[in-house]
């Protein structure tokens, strides 16, 4: 998976990763979910809230994506195309921020909401925040 927007990972992540360069932290706040849904609400049927892993491969100048729900560095909400998969409509260095937004879409578009994120993460985040 490709993608122009730079992520990173937040204070305690721990990534494991072998051969690859790790972008450089920074903090991730993007929601765009109007500018990919538009007026196209009825090909969308479910929210999903995923880790991700950025990095540079070495083999081009591209940063890389990848779903990595043990070991996120960054997390992203996805909205699933009827069928036919998914497509990104925000990214965040926190947990709960992707979280809260994907709860906002779910209320606004009445879609589920799936979280893929490791239970031991969600749990560990969660008891964090109260």
């Amino acid at each position: 998976m490709l993608n122009t927007l730079p992520l990173a990972a937040p204070n305690g992540a721990n990534l494991q990763v072998t051969s690859l360069t790790t972008i450089p932290a920074e903090f991730i706040f993007d929601r765009y979910a109007q500018n990919i849904i538009g007026g196209n609400r009825h090909i969308y049927d479910t929210l999903e809230v995923h880790g991700v892993r950025s990095y540079e491969a070495g083999f081009d100048d591209a940063t890389h994506y990848e779903i990595d729900n043990l070991n996120p560095t960054t997390f992203s909400v996805y909205i699933r195309l009827k069928g036919e998969g998914v497509e990104c409509v925000g990214d965040f260095t926190r947990y709960a921020d992707a979280v809260q937004y994907g709860t906002e879409l779910s209320a606004q578009y009445s879609w589920p909401m799936r979280n893929f994120v490791l239970d031991r993460f969600r749990m560990t985040t969660i008891a964090k925040l109260q």
